[in-house]
Formats: C-alpha cells, sequence, structure tokens
C-alpha cells in the first residue's frame, strides 16, 4: 500500500491511482505530475480505494482491472459509480472479450492499455475529464426538464413514432386516471379517450392528423376526456411531432382541462343574458303597469255606474279585477327576480295556489285543447311564495299550449314524492311535492332538452325564451328541480320537485341558488 499524497499540484484535476504494482504505479504518478495532474493518492486494493473516495473526493479514478484483495478493479468501479458518480478510466494489461464485457457494465469513461503512453494517458484523462462534465450537464438538463413537466398545470403525454405511450406527467395521470407505469406502451387512444358529448363519436386520430397537417395541430373543441374511473372533463390541447432529420420519432401531446374555465365562461354568459333580462322587464314593467292601471279601473266604472249588473256580469267583472291584479303581483316578481331579491316565502299549500287559478289557467287554453287537473289530497306544505309558484305553473302551461298548436291534452297534476338521499347527515328520505304538467304536442330530441332552460332560447316564432329559464330559477331557489321527459312527436312532461323544508340559503339570491340535487327516479328522454 502506498500513502495517500498531499503534496500541492497546479491542476485543479485531482486523481486517485488505484494500482497493486508499485512501479507501475510509481511511473503513473510520475507521468501525471508531470502534465500538471494532481495525484491526490496511490492505493492498491479495491477496499483501499472506496475508503480513499470517501475521505478524499477526487475528480478521476485511474483503475487497474486486476488489484489484490478481495475486489477486483471492475467490482470497485462499481461501487464507486453507484455511490460517487466519478469519472473511471480502467488500466488493464488483458483485453479479453469476457473482461471488456464485465467492464463495460459499469460506465467506464477510457481504458488504457499497458504499457502506458504518455499520449494515451493524457488523451484519456481529458477525454474522460470532457464526457464527464458533459453527462453531468445532460442529467442537469434532465432534472430541470423532469421538474419543469411535473410542475406544468397542463398534461404532458409522449409517444414514440407509432403511437405508443412512453410517458405521461402527474396532470396527466390526474386526467387520464392512468399511472405512468400501467400507460407505457400502450396505444394513445387506449389511455386518452377522447369523444364529442354532441355526438357520443370517439376521437382518437391524434398522431395520423399530425403526420398529415405538419409539426402541430389542435384537438377540435369540446371534446370531453374519459378518464379510466369513467369520470369526465371538457379538454382542450395540442398534438406536436419530435422529428430527426425530417423523420418523425415520437410526438409530444400537451392538454389542459377546461371545465371550470368553461363553466365560469357560460356563468359569465349567463350573467349578462340576465341583466339584458333585468333592463328589458324594468322597461316593460312599466309599460305593463300603466296597462293594468286601465285595466283594472274599468271593472270599477262599471260597477260604480248605478246601473244593475247581471250576477255573470259582475262575476266576470270580478275575475278582470283579479286577473289584473295577479298579473301586477307577477309584473313585480318578475322585477325582484331579475334584482335577484327574495321573494316573501312562507309554508303555503301547492293545492290551494294551483286551484286558486285553475280557472285563469284553462281561459288561457284554445278549444282545441282538452285540460285534465288532478290535485292529490293531504300534501305536505312547501316553503315558497304564492306568486312564484303561480310562475311556474302559468309558463309550464303556457310552453305546453305552445306544443300543441293543432289541439291534444293538457293534464296538470299533483302528488307526493319521497326520494332516498346521502348527505352530511348520512342515508335519509326528503319529502317532496311533486308538481307535473305534460302535454300531447310535438315533443323534443335530446338535444334540444339540453338547451331550453338556457334564457333567450327558444323555438317559437315571437317568443321571448324566458319562461323555462324563470322556471327552473325559481324552482332551485326554493330547492328543488325540474325534470324533462320528452320524445320527438309523442309529447313532453316537466316534472317539478318542491322540497317540503325551507332550503338553507338565507343569503343566496334566487339567482345563484344551485342545490345538491338528490338522486331522483332515472328519466329518459
Amino acid at each position: 500500500m502506498h500513502p495517500v499524497q498531499t503534496e500541492a499540484a497546479p491542476s485543479t484535476c485531482r486523481i486517485l491511482v488505484v494500482e497493486d504494482e508499485g512501479l507501475v504505479a510509481h511511473d503513473i504518478e510520475s507521468r501525471l505530475r508531470k502534465a500538471g495532474y494532481q495525484v491526490v493518492g496511490i492505493v492498491g486494493s479495491g477496499e483501499e480505494a472506496l475508503e480513499s473516495v470517501d475521505r478524499i473526493h477526487p475528480d478521476l479514478i485511474l483503475m487497474d482491472i486486476r488489484l489484490s484483495g478481495r475486489l477486483d478493479g471492475i467490482e470497485t468501479a462499481a461501487l464507486v459509480q453507484v455511490r460517487y458518480g466519478l469519472p473511471i478510466v480502467y488500466l488493464t494489461a488483458h483485453s479479453d472479450r469476457e473482461t471488456l464485457e464485465r467492464a463495460k457494465i459499469t460506465g467506464p469513461f477510457g481504458y488504457i492499455t499497458k504499457p502506458i503512453g504518455h499520449g494515451s494517458l493524457t488523451s484519456a484523462i481529458e477525454i474522460a475529464l470532457y464526457k464527464h462534465e458533459t453527462e453531468r450537464e445532460l442529467r442537469q438538463q434532465r432534472g430541470w426538464l423532469r421538474t419543469i413537466l411535473h410542475t406544468m398545470s397542463a398534461g404532458v403525454i409522449v409517444t414514440n413514432n407509432t403511437g405508443l405511450i412512453q410517458y405521461l406527467n402527474p396532470v396527466a395521470e390526474e386526467l387520464t386516471g392512468w399511472s405512468a407505469e400501467h400507460a407505457c406502451n400502450e396505444r394513445i387512444a387506449t389511455v386518452l379517450k377522447l369523444y364529442d358529448p354532441q355526438t357520443g363519436s370517439e376521437f382518437d386520430d391524434l398522431l395520423p392528423a399530425t403526420i398529415v397537417e405538419g409539426g402541430r395541430s389542435s384537438f377540435p373543441p369540446n371534446l370531453r376526456l374519459m378518464r379510466a374511473d369513467g369520470g369526465s372533463s371538457l379538454v382542450e390541447g395540442e398534438t406536436a411531432w419530435s422529428t430527426e432529420d425530417g423523420v418523425a420519432v415520437g410526438a409530444v401531446i400537451t392538454i389542459r382541462d377546461v371545465t371550470r374555465r368553461e363553466y365560469e365562461e357560460q356563468q359569465r354568459r349567463r350573467e349578462q343574458r340576465m341583466q339584458a333580462v333585468g333592463r328589458l322587464a324594468t322597461v316593460v314593467a312599466h309599460d305593463f303597469n300603466n296597462l293594468l292601471s286601465v285595466i283594472l279601473g274599468v271593472p270599477d266604472v262599471l260597477t260604480n255606474a248605478g246601473q244593475p249588473l247581471d250576477e255573470p256580469v259582475r262575476r266576470a267583472l270580478e275575475q278582470i279585477k283579479e286577473a289584473a291584479s295577479s298579473a301586477g303581483s307577477l309584473t313585480r316578481r318578475l322585477l325582484d327576480f331579475t334584482r335577484g331579491q327574495f321573494a316573501e316565502r312562507r309554508l303555503v299549500d301547492v293545492n290551494t295556489v294551483l286551484q286558486h287559478h285553475e280557472e285563469l289557467c284553462r281561459r288561457s287554453l284554445p278549444s282545441v285543447i282538452v285540460s285534465e287537473m288532478a290535485f292529490a289530497p293531504g300534501l305536505r306544505p312547501v316553503w315558497a311564495d304564492p306568486d312564484e309558484l303561480v310562475q311556474v305553473l302559468i309558463n309550464l302551461v303556457l310552453n305546453a299550449r305552445d306544443a300543441m298548436p293543432d289541439g291534444g291534452t293538457l293534464r296538470v297534476w299533483t302528488e307526493g314524492a319521497t326520494i332516498n338521499n346521502q348527505d352530511e347527515e348520512g342515508d335519509r328520505s326528503r319529502e317532496f311535492v311533486l308538481l307535473a304538467v305534460s302535454d300531447t304536442g310535438m315533443g323534443m330530441d335530446a338535444s334540444l332538452v339540453g338547451q331550453i332552460f338556457e334564457p333567450f332560447f327558444t323555438t317559437k316564432s315571437g317568443g321571448t325564451g324566458l319562461g323555462l329559464y324563470i322556471v327552473q330559477s325559481i324552482v332551485n331557489g326554493l330547492g328543488g328541480w325540474v325534470t324533462v321527459v320528452s320524445r320527438p312527436r309523442e309529447g313532453s312532461t316537466f316534472r317539478v320537485f318542491l322540497p317540503t323544508e325551507a332550503p338553507n340559503r338565507s343569503s343566496e339570491s334566487p339567482l345563484q341558488a344551485d342545490p345538491k340535487r338528490p338522486e331522483l327516479p332515472q328519466e329518459h328522454n
């Protein structure tokens, strides 16, 4: 064993020599010093080499393959690589195939064959140092790239040129529901399940589309991504090819979850429409109230004219006054609604409110429509404003009337409903009053049903598109829900679920109410 050398040297490269033949070791040391390198130690066994590396931290190791002791040079080099990652240049007089194959596994930075020439020694060291520095920079860049990919807000999927996945970052794992390990070497269409929610058709030609269109292409709009657990989200993204010498070697697919952004955009558009409704309602209400004042004055003039009136005429005048008063009340409620103000809610009997306006509903129907109304007795009261319930009823009846221009049957009925639900308090049953309005009119397909509650959406010439929107907003504000069953040419049925307990929304506007809906009986369009 040779003692560790500690003398100063002009070079910053500090070299440990591991050689068990003393003359050879000193010859190497002399050559290194003449070349300007700093020899920080000479040892003759693998065990001593490991101890010295741990203590003096050299920049490079010259390692003889054949060493005295339990560890040979290749075994020692493997341990050094794992523990310290230092560059190693082998010294060997043996170049047999088996030895070289063993040495290659340790990833050496060079070989020097004995006897050692001066030029081969310095060349091997400089090349080893350059290669080690290059690999260090490459590892650093890979580390930065890994950090960037792991901290990106977008999902990143990397494939080879045949569409087999090679990498998923954590966001892509979350969006797809696949782990990077399980997704590796799966086809892109298996993991990235995109489909059009309007048509239900799948979109699985990301890679061919990119090849045809060039180096980069965006996803078609309004695609949803189906996760492995069955959930889905609205996504946008793009695909870019990686090329070498003009040949595609793989693709990078970037995906972003835009579900929340789309929801916020819809809310913004909804708010803008509601502001427009408010401005329109304010103008209309002013002129409408003026007309109602005239209508309300006519019965009083006729009653006080001093002429005796027949009982049917007197009843008709009273109904005119009652209808005009209700219209005025509805106008005020519409203004409150557009301003996001609460109505005066209390416990009311739904049947009493509806029966009081039954005749008004019948009078609004043409003779070609037959009306049937049935109100189940013994219903529990609901927490609502009577005028709100009237608005719901009238809007649904008028909607049914417009769906039957050639006549048909309109049915209005009420019944009790018990719905089992699981909430923070566990499994429990909730009681509802069900108000249903059905018609035998034109009906709707599924795509149309999905739009009927949007403000200003209408299929009727001259329609405002506000009736069903107001119905849904009022019912949601009461803590209830509206469901629709409709088929083309088979009519429609609207069911309004009104809870028999007050919603816990003392500070929430009816326009903002969006309660958690319990599991309702399954309905199909």
